[in-house]
């Protein structure tokens, strides 16, 4: 048998019913006039609302009052030259007219310090209304000079090159100790001098430095690393040390590094300190503290390389 068929009623109904308004606004019809006057006043009291939240903080954020207009910099090292504060200090004039109410404004103050070469780390920003920044930097300390055919570059304990011209603030560079023999060429300022023999000499530096009375009498002037890995002489020292009065010691292998026979750093400290008892004011020798056989054993130095 076939389907049976809804009644011609039936289907009347069912058009009529397709042909009524909307769900929605049958919905609507069903609220009380009064309930729907104040649901529309709410309506627009939130819309205006919004507009003006909008609106003023449009004219907040473009304000003379919250640009930002001082920076101030904090736990500057004492060692600083005002040139040095006074150039960190215009680093972020390059922002122009930025709100402080601008949520990039810290990241990119931080990153304009990252691409100075003075900077080793940023450690924070922070703003203080109505229109200060607050920095704080960790900023690299000239250490050491590296002397080469055609130069002479300063750098920071991390062989990191630092932007200064020849004589530039001698009250931060002079009496850097030197390193000679550096063969490799230098890097862009701010940039790490990736260099095997520079990274031995600035060890032995800081080892020396930490024994004050040797480079006290010595007058240890910087080291020599012309010889590093026996690229002169395969049976020399990779470093010598290079002091005053017409001295030098053959120091060996930087301390980190072994070489069979070689004295441990500690006990070339001793054989220094040894001589120093017996010739405070050491003069016209070359020292040898590699080997135990040696012994620190004096040398007369009539020249000096």
């Amino acid at each position: 048998m076939g389907k049976r068929q809804p009644s011609d009623k039936v289907q009347k109904k069912r058009q009529a019913a397709g042909a009524g308004p909307p769900p929605i606004v049958r919905l609507l019809r069903r609220i009380p006039p009064p309930l729907a006057v104040h649901g529309s006043i709410i309506v627009l009291v939130l819309v205006i609302g919004a507009l003006g939240a909008v609106m003023i903080t449009r004219y907040v954020e473009g304000s003379k009052d919250y640009h930002i207009r001082k920076l101030q910099l904090v736990d500057l090292p004492s060692w600083c030259p005002p040139d040095l504060v006074a150039q960190l200090q215009g680093v972020p004039s390059r922002l122009g007219r930025a709100s402080i109410y601008d949520r990039t404004v810290n990241e990119r103050v931080a990153a304009l310090y990252r691409a100075n070469p003075w900077v080793r780390r940023v450690v924070s920003v922070r703003k203080r209304f109505p229109g200060t920044l607050v920095v704080k930097l960790e900023v690299r300390q000239p250490r050491f000079a590296v002397e080469r055919r055609g130069g002479r570059w300063v750098i920071d304990r991390e062989a990191a090159v630092l932007p200064l011209q020849q004589g530039q603030w001698p009250q931060v560079t002079a009496g850097l100790r030197c390193i000679w023999g550096v063969k490799t060429p230098p890097p862009q300022p701010g940039q790490p001098w990736r260099d095997a023999a520079l990274a031995g000499g600035i060890e032995t530096l800081e080892l020396l430095e930490s024994r004050p009375k040797i480079v006290t009498q010595f007058g240890i002037a910087g080291v020599d690393v012309s010889n590093y890995g026996g690229a002169v002489d395969r049976n020399a020292s990779d470093i010598d040390i290079v002091a005053a009065n017409n001295c030098r010691i053959a120091w060996g292998r930087p301390p980190s590094t072994d070489k069979f026979g070689e004295l441990p750093p500690e006990r070339k400290l001793e054989c220094l300190e040894s001589v120093l008892q017996k010739y405070p004011q050491p003069r016209d020798m070359k020292l040898n503290v590699r080997f135990a056989d040696a012994g620190g054993g004096i040398i007369p130095n009539k020249t000096v390389r």
